[in-house]
Order: structure tokens, then sequence, then C-alpha cells
């Protein structure tokens, strides 16, 4: 065993009560396959069970995990009996002899409970979620437009301006050069004073369609555009940033240490935070797990204080789509809590400072937070407010639909044309025959 020869604990034969919270990776129920049935301590897993198990060989005791009735970690409750409810509750009511859980050390608990020294140094941060950085400089006038837009939006002026040519190579109503075959359009897409009229029906029609398409990818370029400009300024990198912005909310967990650290804070920005919060209650959560999934359903508009361990093991879990917001507001840590005057205290403190200097906790560290990481990379564009393909399709339909019509129109205007050169042929030979016979001397 890695804590042999350790023994602290004159009894081997003492069984303790270990009150803990379900919070990953601190302490997690095992996976396990329906037919399979675990018993006792090997349900659960995770950095506190792995942390209980080495103490326990420390102090040379038995123990037994027991979640917390209340699923909450302790805060003062006017309506217990205690005074306190959540993990302080039970200790001081003696339903549990050790709390091995992220228990924060606050000034309030340590009144009425004993603390070990940390076994993990931690603090309180933001958590939001990870928004694709924004494209900077010259090529955020292109960011608006996926590739593809860009490509198909080139495809229909070379198309437009193939069939403006056609029309004017096969019709006598129109008589462009190619150039201005292709400047034309250009003219419509600019809102310029057109320098050329075009005549026929057909040329009309097409040019109309042109400027229908444009004015509606432009409407969507702009609108996007504008998108891309205030997500580049609405880059949250402090969390004094989370003052500046009305339309992203923040809270806490409620009736945890992160909720007193803000109702007791003395600082100007962090008690307009409290304030905030209070005015508006449905921010605070009641579990992490309900918080880190408003986080992620809210793309950038829920920003959740919790500690900064669970932050980072977040931040390396799929789908990999959160971050922490600047640095840390405090410094604070988590110590395996008893009653007071309890004789585990001294023992605990000292099996904590062991397994410290050994290096087994910052191998526990490592084991359930970067040796499992799920994120060797994140996602760059996934957010990004790109106009595709996809979103235009009804537009190309439309184009597909207005081109059928000047195939039409210029098939009429085709037929009209034929019947009247026909008629000017018939015309001419009906002339040329009177003309004949005017021309012919009657015999005497």
């Amino acid at each position: 065993s890695c804590c042999s020869g350790w023994s602290l604990w004159d009894n081997s034969n003492t069984h303790l009560v270990v009150t803990s919270i379900l919070q990953e990776p601190f302490l997690m129920k095992v996976k396990t396959e329906s037919a399979v049935k675990l018993e006792g301590n090997d349900r659960y897993e995770g950095y506190c069970k792995d942390l209980a198990d080495l103490v326990a060989s420390a102090l040379n005791v038995t123990y037994t995990i027991k979640l917390v009735n209340d699923s909450r970690y302790g805060a003062i409750d006017r309506n217990s009996s205690t005074g306190w409810n959540g993990m302080v509750h039970e200790l001081i009511n003696g339903d549990a002899d050790v709390a091995i859980a992220p228990l924060t050390i606050t000034e309030s608990r340590a009144r009425v409970l004993e603390f070990t020294t940390p076994f993990m140094t931690t603090g309180l941060g933001a958590i939001i979620k990870r928004m694709p950085q924004s494209t900077s400089g010259f090529l955020m006038i292109f960011a608006p437009l996926s590739f593809g837009v860009w490509l198909s939006v080139i495809a229909v002026y070379l198309l437009f301006a193939a069939i403006l040519y056609l029309i004017s190579t096969y019709t006598t109503l129109e008589n462009l050069t190619i150039f201005e075959c292709f400047w034309l359009p250009i003219q419509h897409m600019t809102l310029q004073r057109l320098e050329m009229s075009p005549k026929s029906k057909s040329t009309r029609a097409l040019l109309t369609i042109w400027w229908f398409f444009i004015i509606i990818v432009l409407a969507n370029y702009l609108l996007s555009l504008n998108q891309f400009m205030t997500e580049s300024e609405h880059q949250l990198t402090e969390v004094d940033d989370l003052l500046r912005y009305s339309d992203v909310e923040y809270g806490v967990l409620k009736y945890s240490s992160s909720y007193e650290f803000f109702q007791r804070s003395k600082k100007a920005a962090e008690a307009r935070m409290w304030e905030y919060m209070v005015q508006n209650p449905h921010v605070f959560t009641e579990t992490v797990a309900e918080g880190i999934e408003r986080v992620r359903e809210s793309d950038g508009k829920y920003a959740l204080f919790v500690n900064s361990a669970t932050i980072e093991y977040l931040n390396e879990r799929e789908p990999c789509d959160t971050m922490k917001v600047g640095e840390n507001l405090n410094e604070e840590g988590f110590g395996i809590a008893t009653r007071q005057n309890s004789k585990l205290a001294s023992r605990l403190n000292i099996a904590v400072l062991q397994l410290k200097e050994s290096g087994l906790l910052f191998t526990l560290r490592n084991k359930w937070w970067f040796d499992r990481s799920q994120c060797n990379s994140y996602p760059e564009e996934e957010g990004h407010k790109h106009i595709t393909l996809s979103k235009l399709s009804g537009l190309y339909f439309v184009i597909l639909l207005g081109l059928f019509i000047v195939a039409a129109l210029y098939s009429f205007e085709f037929y009209l044309r034929k019947k009247e050169h026909e008629k000017a042929i018939e015309q001419e030979q009906n002339n040329v025959h009177k003309r004949q016979g005017e021309d012919v001397i009657p015999l005497t």
C-alpha cells in the first residue's frame, strides 16, 4: 500500500462514516452494466474516493461513504436544529464523523468545525461557454459569408453576365459589348445610375432578378457583419467585464461558499455583482451540474462562479466548449472537516500533510484532471454567425425560377421577332412583285 507504515491510529477496529457530495471529478457513481451491482464504497470513484482510501490507510481505519442528505455543502440555515445545512449539519449533528469533499474552508465554517490543512488550493473563478476567436483585420469583411456563399455569388454573377451577352448577341434590341455585359450587373449591385438602358423584356427581367439576388445577399451580409463586429468587441477577458455587458447574466451555487463570498465582499465590483444576483434570483443554481448545463446552453450569455478546480476539470471535458474568465477573485482551499474537539482532527491533519509532502496529492490531481483530458483541441468554427449556402437555399430557388421566366420571355420575344421578320420578308416580296408588275409594258 502507498501508505504502509503511516498508521496514526491505535484502534484498527475503528469505523468512520464519511459524508460527501456527488460532484465531478471529486465523487461520482461508477458506471457499470445493469447486470453488475456494486455495493458500499465500490459504488463510487473520484478524487475524494481515492483521498479517503489514502487517509483511511494512514489512520488504519475503515470507512463508509454516506452521501449528504440534502445535497448541500453547508451554509447557515435558521430552520435547522444545528443552525446549518448540508455536510456541516451532518458533522455537527453526529450523523457523520468526517467530511471528505470539495468543502471550502471559510471563516464561518471554521467556527463550528475543525479543518485540516487544505488538501487542494483553489480559488473562485467564472466559467462561461467558449466562443470562437473573432476574425480580425482585413479578413473581417469576408467573415460574414461562408466560402461557399462567396463562390456562389461569383458564379451567379458570371452566369448572369453570360446570359446577358447571349441575349444581346441574338436579339436586335440590345447592342452590348462583352465589357458592357459584365459591367451592367456591377452597376446594379452598387446601385449606380445606369449608363445603358436595356430595351428587351427578357434583359430587364434578368437584371431585375439579379438586383433581387444581390439585395438579399447584401442585407444578410450587413446583418452578419454587424454580429461579427459586436462579437469582436464582446470578448470577456476579465471578471469585471461581466459588469459591462447587460446581456450577460452570472450567478453562483445557492448557499455555497461562493454565495457567502459575494454576500460578505466589500469590494465595489463584487458588491455590485451581489446586488445584481439578489435582484435577479433566477441566476442562482441548486447544483453545480445545473449551473454548468445552463452555461453550455446559453451561448456565452451566462457565467457561473465556481471554484477554479471545477473549472479546470470542465474545460478538459467534452464537448470542450467552456473556458475560464480572467483570474480568480480569491484564494481558498478544500479541507477535510470534523466536529470541533474531535480526536480525529490532529491525526487527519498529519495524514494530509504526509500525503502532500509525498506528492500523492499531486498525483491524484493529475489522475482525475489532466490524465483523462478529452480536449486535445477546441472547435474554432462553431458559433460563428456565417451565412451558409443552406441558409440561402430559398434564394437560389427563386433565382432558378427567375431564369425560367427569363427563358420564357426570351422565347416569346424570339417568336415575335421571327414572326415580324417573316412578315417583313413577305411584305418585301409583295413589294417586289408589285414593282415588277408595274414595270411590264403592255403589247399593242
